[in-house]
């Protein structure tokens, strides 16, 4: 993906909502702040928490990221908790 394409994306998307689609194939959106679990430990974070995430970004490799607790996690750390 190139930067003209990442602006195009970035046009569309907010750092404050999520799309995903669910294993039934229905598409969601997520609006900031929503609940997480943790997958995978990280940092002080132990496995099976439930964190808020305030705001979701991309790193400069255009991995998503989630903003908690005023720093960036990796998305694959976490499950995120609907309903």
């Amino acid at each position: 993906m190139d930067d003209k394409e990442l602006l195009e994306i970035n046009k569309y998307c907010s750092p404050y909502s999520l799309l995903v689609v669910t294993a039934q194939g229905i598409l969601l959106k997520i609006d900031c702040p929503f609940e997480v679990k943790v997958r995978i430990a990280v940092d002080s974070f132990k496995k099976g928490e439930s964190l808020i995430v305030q705001a979701v970004k991309m790193d400069v490799c255009y991995t998503l990221v989630y903003t908690i607790n005023g720093e960036s996690y990796y998305y694959y750390h976490f499950f995120i908790m609907i309903g």
